[in-house]
C-alpha cells in the first residue's frame, strides 16, 4: 500500500511541475520577446522555471531565459547556467 501511495504523491507531484512549467514558460516567452529587463522579475522566474524543470523541453526554457539575462547581468545569468551542473 505505501509503495502505491509513494507512487501516487510522484506522479502528483510531475503532473504540477508540468502544468506549472507551461504557465511559466509563456511568461518567459513574453519577458524575451519583449525585450524586459527587470532583473528581479527575471530571477524571480528563473528560480521558479528551476523548480519546474521535469525534462529536456523544460530545461531548455530554462537554459533560454538563461542566456537571455546573461545578455542583461553577465554574473546573473552564469549564476543560474550553473545551477543546472
Amino acid at each position: 500500500m505505501l509503495d502505491y501511495n509513494m507512487r501516487s504523491l510522484f506522479e502528483n507531484l510531475i503532473e504540477l511541475k508540468k502544468e506549472n512549467y507551461f504557465r511559466l514558460a509563456e511568461e518567459a516567452d513574453y519577458i524575451m520577446n519583449n525585450g524586459i529587463s527587470d532583473s528581479y522579475k527575471i530571477e524571480h522566474l528563473l528560480d521558479l522555471l528551476y523548480d519546474s524543470i521535469y525534462d529536456e523541453v523544460s530545461s531548455n526554457k530554462y537554459i533560454d531565459l538563461c542566456f537571455y539575462y546573461y545578455r542583461i547581468d553577465k554574473d546573473g545569468g552564469l549564476f543560474y547556467l550553473k545551477l543546472l551542473k
